[in-house]
């Protein structure tokens, strides 16, 4: 299974490691519950493309010979968008002594995220793993925080 990003159309489920049965498989990927007339059975175990709803999942043998497993269900849902706090301290008398540091990170995937700092609407830099930017002076700042899924934040 992949988790839907921001683009909220992006999920795939996979079912993996059929067997059993006559072979030759038929798989069900879908939002209703399967029957054996629905017309959502496909000989692909990949769906894609999927937005966030509770997918039903279930396999059956491609000879008809009436083996047919309900999976059960799978919920894909809208990542939370990510939030943070930023924690600034100011120049002082030194040129170049100001910071920000991120902190309290929420939402997205939970780990794995970037940060990019901008000021005055150029980015500083490349995106980097740290939450911490110093060595600043004056200015305007944001800092865009960015997973593994896409999401992005400005902060």
């Amino acid at each position: 299974m992949r988790s839907i990003t921001c683009a909220n159309n992006d999920g795939e489920i996979r079912i993996e490691n059929v067997n059993g049965g006559w072979g030759g498989y038929q798989y069900y990927i879908d939002t209703e519950a399967p029957t054996p007339t629905s017309g959502a059975w496909t000989s692909t175990s990949v769906r894609s493309g999927l937005v966030s709803a509770t997918y039903h999942i279930a396999v059956r043998d491609n000879k008809g010979k009436g083996c047919q497993i309900t999976l059960g269900t799978i919920a894909l849902t809208n990542p939370t968008t990510i939030g943070g706090t930023l924690t600034v301290t100011q120049e002082n008398c030194a040129a170049g002594t100001g910071e920000i540091s991120v902190a309290t990170i929420t939402g997205g995937d939970g780990a794995n995220y970037t940060y990019q700092l901008i000021k005055d609407g150029v980015k500083e830099g490349i995106a980097q793993s740290t939450r911490t930017f110093t060595g600043l002076g004056a200015g305007s700042y944001e800092v865009v925080v960015s997973d593994a899924w896409g999401l992005i934040s400005n902060l």
